[in-house]
């Protein structure tokens, strides 16, 4: 293809002059009287015989060279289906999607995959009459540089410019969704082409789907990779053992792949505040192990850091540290506020049986666990308590119920086990009080049916939160078996958070549910456990366990959240006024702090609302005297971590639903095409050089 064909036409036609103005030059022969021509003739045979080689290789060379020159000027291309070349008149659009994930900050060779991609991408943005363009930013989401096509191809290569790698994955359907919208948005009488430019990386490829894209759209893929697939070594998870209490030790569980052909020894530190430790382990080629390292907390409250690979020389380094945040929580003590009299017949006896520790001796079992009844909560026995479990108690009147709520709104948590109709007038008395810093999901209903209620199964759990998350994969198994009696009807209120219940019953009741009250925690089981027999279970132990760890929790979790996710938290009710909180990042100066969402003021509760992280590290919530209100780790997304591409075979057959795509390389193969002029220009030099060379040689 030529950018001038016309212009190649009349220059081959000029290659035909040098030919006809030679004939039409040649000399005519002119008489001469000689005496003899024996002599003569063989002169003239022989200089004949030298002109026609000399005439045949001049014209030659020259018709060459005007042909060179010809095609110089017409301005060949190859590739001629990626540069479209067309009248100065066509209209096109060209959208460019530039893939901005996790792994094209892979180094491959002497840059990274997304240096190399910003380089193929802006061969692409250059300006050509009639053509208009967008670029797209893709990887958890999709961003464009505008909002439908435009000329404006200066910025569009100043914001490429600018671009930088996110920390999450690759969300293909999302990316081939808005890449629809931007050519929705062109001219329908233009010729649309996608250009894509990744790693095509096979842990997100594998999913894609071309037959979203409009059907006359043309699709070149430029894949940003070297022969070789990279090795790189990664943090995929960190978890802990237990929850962390202070002095109470514990296993960090570090979840380390191996994504490379070599066996792999890799040293892993451990950098919280007052704890500085390291481990060693040996991963064999594409594996998989944990380490542990054993951690005893020196401080409560939240504690942040980083666990990171030591000295690891691979591909992506961005995967060799995961940022950690998570809370403290002091020596457990608790408190069972109970009225039973007969104990051995009770929750309260089921319930302390659970709870005494066989680890204690007697003194401290008697400090971290006591029994107290509802008129001793403002003793100092009670109040030293972080959780209260109240059970087999009567109705309260007015001055226990505005003690309890003082001290939820102070920070308490409690476990209320309800039992019968006095114990959905006690909770219907704290809400009344509380007002609208109470908002459970269900009401309890005070009714004398609460006897009549044996046999019920569980129906649904959520098990993707404590307790029943610690039952893993045995959850159904062990559940199976409980049985449930006592307890109360229960009516969702309306605009209730139905996410907090965390199970309910085979009548539909709910069994347990959490909600925040002030600056504590209200959880309420909604059974007899002295009529159940799930007290005699080994799965009780369990559940009431982290239920009560749940309510003491002071709040975040070595897993973090991957990049790319929401965050969404409630602040404490404490935490001051809209104007006096702030979010901060570790490791920044407040004049190059990210944006990490805002704080909203949701029905007179303050929550922190991220609604998609894109940058790892630990972020922070303070109030005005920089009190810590809640602290979260974005680490980057493991999905990311396996640097092996998907192959142009699979692309081209399995995944493309019948359409052609078409491969570019991006080394510069894209401007190839366009440099054949100057080989041109260059040959036709070397034709005139030649033809006075011939000149020369045969005048000698």
């Amino acid at each position: 293809m030529f950018v001038n064909p016309i212009l190649l036409v009349v220059g081959l036609l000029g290659a035909a002059v040098p030919v006809v103005v030679h004939f039409m030059t040649r000399p005519k022969p002119q008489r001469m009287p000689l005496s003899t021509i024996r002599l003569v003739s063989d002169a003239l045979h022989q200089r004949r015989s030298q002109d026609r080689l000399r005439d045949f290789l001049v014209l030659l060379f020259r018709s060459l060279a005007v042909a060179m020159l010809a095609i110089a000027i017409a301005r060949p291309l190859l590739n001629s289906d990626r540069n479209h070349v067309e009248d100065d008149q066509a209209e096109r659009v060209k959208i460019v999607l530039l893939d901005a994930s996790q792994s094209m900050a892979a180094i491959d060779g002497a840059a990274t995959r997304f240096d190399q991609a910003r380089a193929a991408a802006a061969r692409e943005l250059q300006y050509k009459p009639g053509l208009e363009a967008n670029l797209l930013f893709a990887a958890h989401r999709t961003d464009p540089v505008f909002q439908s096509p435009s000329a404006n191809f200066g910025l569009l290569r100043e914001r490429l410019s600018d671009a930088r790698v996110s920390s999450t994955g690759f969300d293909v359907a999302i990316a081939f969704e808005s890449v629809s919208k931007q050519f929705a948005k062109s001219r329908p009488t233009a010729t649309r082409e996608l250009v894509i430019v990744s790693d095509f990386q096979r842990s997100s490829w594998a999913r894609a789907d071309f037959k979203s894209l409009p059907e006359d759209t043309t699709v070149t893929m430029i894949p940003i990779s070297g022969e070789k697939p990279l090795g790189n070594l990664a943090i995929e998870q960190v978890r802990l053992s237990s929850q962390p209490t202070l002095g109470k030790p514990v296993t960090m569980l570090v979840d380390i792949a191996n994504h490379s052909d070599d066996s792999r020894k890799v040293q892993c530190r451990l950098e919280l505040e007052r704890i500085n430790q390291q481990a060693e382990i040996t991963l064999d080629p594409q594996s998989q192990s944990t380490l542990q390292i054993p951690v005893t907390w020196q401080g409560s409250g939240w504690q942040t850091g980083v666990v990171k690979l030591v000295d690891n020389n691979d591909a992506l380094p961005a995967d060799d540290m995961v940022p950690l945040a998570f809370g403290v929580r002091p020596e457990q003590r608790l408190a069972i506020v109970t009225e039973a009299s007969d104990r051995a017949a009770s929750g309260a006896y089921f319930i302390s049986q659970v709870l005494t520790r066989s680890d204690q001796d007697d003194g401290d079992a008697d400090e971290l666990l006591v029994t107290v009844s509802p008129s001793t909560l403002d003793t100092p026995l009670a109040q030293a308590a972080q959780v209260w479990i109240v059970t087999d108690v009567e109705s309260w009147d007015t001055a226990v119920v505005k003690r309890a709520v003082t001290w939820l709104k102070r920070g308490k948590s409690m476990l209320y086990v309800a039992r019968g109709p006095s114990d959905a007038n006690n909770l219907q008395a704290m809400k009344q009080e509380l007002g609208s810093d109470m908002q459970p999901p269900v009401e309890l209903i005070a009714s004398l049916e609460s006897g009549r209620r044996k046999d019920l199964k569980i129906q649904e759990m959520d098990s993707q939160s404590e307790p029943f998350r610690a039952f893993g994969d045995s959850l159904k198994v062990t559940t199976a078996s409980w049985r449930f009696a006592g307890g109360l009807p229960t009516r969702t209120l309306a605009d209730a958070n139905v996410d907090s219940i965390s199970a309910t019953l085979s009548d539909r009741s709910a069994l347990l549910y959490f909600t925040q009250v002030g600056a504590g925690q209200l959880a309420v089981l909604n059974a007899d456990l002295s009529k159940s027999n799930v007290a005699f279970q080994a799965g009780f132990v369990p559940l009431l366990v982290e239920t009560i760890n749940r309510l003491s929790d002071v709040g975040g979790n070595a897993a973090g959240t991957v990049a790319g996710n929401p965050i969404v938290r409630a602040l404490p009710s404490d935490a001051g006024t809209l104007d006096e909180i702030v979010i901060n990042a570790d490791g920044y100066a407040q004049d190059e702090m990210p944006q990490a969402g805002r704080i909203l003021n949701q029905d007179g509760m303050l929550v922190w609302s991220w609604p998609t992280t894109d940058q790892t590290g630990v972020y922070r919530v303070t109030d005005a005297s920089d009190r810590t209100l809640w602290a979260e780790a974005v680490r980057s997304d493991p999905a990311e971590q396996d640097l092996r591409t998907i192959s142009e075979d699979v692309l081209s057959s399995r995944l493309s639903g019948g359409r052609v795509l078409e491969f570019d390389a991006a080394g510069g193969d894209t401007t190839q095409g366009d440099s054949l002029w100057v080989w041109a220009a260059l040959a036709m030099l070397g034709c005139v050089v030649t033809e006075l060379g011939t000149l020369i040689f045969f005048r000698s």
